[in-house]
């Protein structure tokens, strides 16, 4: 849900920002999209009335906020001076790490060391990958960021999970896969 998000700041980036696709990039587009979904479908569970209800809330929240969180890198991307972008992901990531911290406190948890370092290394991993992001959006479109950064993702993953996990890929992911290096080219 959170990769296929990435229609809300494309359609914001051309309709706001005035981003004209060529075709060539509409085809990209198109495609990105269009793999989106094929990468990161699974098979549907049963679920009861109630909890699909519930379960559809929260899915489409996740999905607005994640648009709107890609807007908002957007937007602080086209506004801000290029000196403030480290202080944009300080702010971003030290948010996070103060709510971690305080929640931690409040369930008195206390983690491990090896909780720690993996802590450490996913949010290096998401620092980095934000860096990068605001990176790519100083240099191209965000109609062009936006759903590459997806697709290119969930082929990154698909390609980790075979490989080091030992997934087996079902034939829409291979399809996904296939769409998703297309489109990147």
């Amino acid at each position: 849900i959170v990769r296929v998000s990435v229609g809300i700041p494309v359609l914001f980036s051309i309709v706001y920002w005035q981003e004209i696709p060529n075709r060539w990039q509409v085809v990209g587009i198109i495609l990105a999209c269009i793999s989106l979904p094929l990468l990161s479908t699974r098979p549907r569970s049963n679920q009861p009335g109630q909890t699909a209800k519930w379960l559809s809330l929260v899915i489409a929240t996740l999905f607005l906020f994640s648009g709107g969180s890609q807007i908002a890198m957007k937007s602080f991307n086209e506004l801000s001076p290029t000196s403030e972008k480290p202080i944009y992901l300080l702010f971003l990531f030290g948010t996070t790490a103060v709510v971690s911290v305080w929640l931690l406190l409040w369930k008195r948890i206390v983690p491990s060391w090896g909780d720690i370092i993996y802590g450490v290394l996913i949010g290096s991993s998401n620092i980095l990958g934000s860096g990068a992001l605001i990176f790519a959006l100083e240099k191209l479109p965000g109609m062009i960021v936006f759903p590459i950064s997806a697709s290119a993702g969930l082929l990154f993953t698909g390609v980790i999970a075979v490989s080091l996990l030992g997934e087996k890929l079902e034939r829409r992911t291979v399809v996904g896969m296939v769409t998703t290096i297309i489109a990147l080219v």
